[in-house]
This record gives C-alpha cells, structure tokens and sequence, in this order.
C-alpha cells in the first residue's frame, strides 16, 4: 500500500503557522466537505419519495350482492419530492451540521415534513411505509466515501493557500 504525505517540512516552526491557519478555517472546510454527502442522501429520498406519489390500489367494495373491484390511482403532484432540500448549516457548540427536510406545503395546505413522517411511521388509518431510512441505508457508503474525499480535498486546498 503506497503511503502518501500532505506536505513536507524540514522542521517544525515552518508547520506551526500553517496550522494556525487551518485552524481557523476549520468552520469553512467542514461546510464545504459536508454539501456533497448531504445531496446524495436527498437525492437518494427524493428518488424514493417519488415512488410513493404515484400509488395505485384496487379496493374491493359490495355492490348488489357482488363484490366489485374499483382501481383507484393518484394524480402525481410531485409535492413530495419537491420540496425536499438541504437545510442551511449551522454551527451549535463548535458542532457543524445540516439536514436533508421537507420543506412547505402541498396544494391542500398540509405540510410535506407531516406527509413525509405520516408515510415514514405510518398512521391509524395508513400503514407505514419506510422510504427515509431505507434512502440512508443505500446512501450510507456513498456519503461516507465523498464525506473522506472532500474533507481531504479541503484541507489540502487551505493548507497550499497558508
């Protein structure tokens, strides 16, 4: 396995200043290393979130002593899969973060946050069907991979302008 090395210097007063600046602009490289990763994940909810706007079902209902079938299907808003967006990031307690939301509301006024958990956890009248979790289970890898390459991407890029 080759072993490859950031920088070189001969001594250790040439690497002091140089961490002081990374140092300083530890906040700029960990939003910058954390965009790519929080994308795949909504892209990765958003092609599952589409899956579920366009339901159909067949419900069986009774009709002069015979039981009929009825297909009943689902205009597609898109509402859904829309309005899912990166959150802006924050800085709490010297923590970076965002999240991946569900932003606004659908045409009869409903929040898509409260669509997205009511299909997420299920409700009274609807079953659950998981679509957020298994979107972080396929996206887990991926995330992880590009998570490592653009934090070592960052740092070498401030460390070269220091």
């Amino acid at each position: 396995m080759a072993r490859h090395t950031m920088f070189e210097c001969d001594d250790i007063a040439g690497i002091i200043p140089k961490l002081g600046g990374l140092n300083n602009q530890t906040y700029a490289i960990l939003k910058a290393t954390l965009y790519e990763p929080a994308g795949i994940l909504a892209d990765e909810i958003r092609k599952r979130a589409e899956a579920h706007e366009r339901p159909s079902k067949v419900t069986k209902y009774y009709d002069a002593g015979v039981y009929r079938q009825r297909k009943v299907t689902y205009e597609r808003t898109g509402s859904l899969s829309d309005s899912i967006t990166i959150a802006e990031m924050t800085t709490a307690a010297g923590v970076v973060s965002t999240a991946v939301v569900f932003a606004g509301y659908d045409e009869k006024g409903r929040p898509n946050a409260v669509k997205a958990a009511a299909l997420e956890s299920g409700t009274s009248k609807q079953p659950k069907t998981p679509f957020i979790r298994p979107a972080i289970k396929a996206a887990r890898e991926r995330m992880e991979a590009s998570l490592t390459k653009n934090f070592n991407e960052q740092v070498q890029k401030h460390w070269e302008d220091n």
